[in-house]
């Protein structure tokens, strides 16, 4: 059974990721959420992420991520707080802007040749 709520998974690129990797000040495009479709609670966090403004398409900016706690972002004119758990279910196409290093992130930068901050 396929749950509208759940959108298919976007086509591996060396730009899509976890928006939790992501540095402040790095943009990018919503692409997809990592979910499974059978669980009514994940569908219940897509269906809430879309109605705050988080949908597939959307632009955002990060504003804070320090890489342990949760994450601001700027997305259509509104400024969201994510845990970090939601933001490593929403992938990203980054647009601009750097994967943070000096995490457990390090070897995805170097492995796809993603700039990863010195």
């Amino acid at each position: 059974m396929h749950n509208i709520c759940c959108e298919a998974p976007a086509a591996v690129k060396e730009n899509v990721m976890p928006l939790s990797m992501l540095e402040p000040g790095s943009r990018g495009i919503v692409k997809n959420f990592v979910m499974n479709c059978e669980d009514h609670e994940s569908c219940r966090f897509v269906r809430r992420l879309k109605e705050i403004g988080l949908f597939h398409g959307a632009r955002f900016e990060v504003l804070k991520n320090d890489g342990t706690g949760q994450l601001s972002v700027s997305c259509e004119g509104t400024t969201l707080a994510l845990g970090r758990g939601m933001a490593d279910k929403i992938n990203v196409e980054v647009l601009n802007g750097s994967v943070m290093s000096g995490n457990v992130f390090g070897k995805f930068c170097r492995r796809f040749g993603i700039k990863c901050r010195p």
